[in-house]
C-alpha cells in the first residue's frame, strides 16, 4: 500500500499529486451539486445536479484507479456509471408520472366546475321562463 503523505511529495509523484489535488478540487464541486440537488427549486435542477453527481464520482473514481494503480476501480467506475443513469432515468419517470397525474386532475376539477356551470344555468333559465 501508499503511504498518504506521498501522495502529497509533489517532487517524486507529479502526475499522482496533480491527480489528487484534481480530485480535491471535484470532491468541492460534488458538495455544490449536492446543495444544487437538496436547494433546487425545480425538479429539473435536481435532476441534472444529481446526473452531474454521478458523473463527479465517475471521475473521481477513475483517479483513483490510477493514482492507486488498482484495475478493479475501473470495473466499479463502469457498474456505478450504468447504476447512476439508471437512478437518472427512474427519478425521471417518477417526475413524468407524478406531472400527469396532476394534469389529470386539474383536468377532471376543471370539467366538473364546467358541468356546475351549464347546469346552475339551464336552472336559472327555466326557472327565468317559468
Amino acid at each position: 500500500m501508499h503511504d498518504i503523505s506521498a501522495f502529497f511529495d509533489f517532487t517524486n509523484h507529479p502526475v499522482e499529486s496533480t491527480l489528487i489535488c484534481f480530485m480535491m478540487g471535484l470532491a468541492l464541486f460534488l458538495i455544490i451539486c449536492l446543495v444544487r440537488a437538496v436547494k433546487g427549486p425545480k425538479a429539473c435542477d435536481r435532476l441534472v445536479a444529481v446526473n452531474m453527481m454521478g458523473s463527479i464520482t465517475m471521475v473521481i473514481i477513475a483517479c483513483l484507479c490510477v493514482v492507486l494503480d488498482e484495475g478493479f476501480l475501473a470495473d466499479i467506475c463502469l457498474i456505478y456509471s450504468l447504476l447512476s443513469f439508471l437512478a437518472v432515468v427512474l427519478f425521471a419517470k417518477v417526475k413524468i408520472g407524478i406531472y400527469r397525474q396532476e394534469l389529470e386532475r386539474e383536468e377532471a376539477v376543471l370539467e366538473q366546475e364546467s358541468i356546475d356551470i351549464l347546469v346552475k344555468e339551464n336552472t336559472e333559465g327555466k326557472n327565468g321562463n317559468a
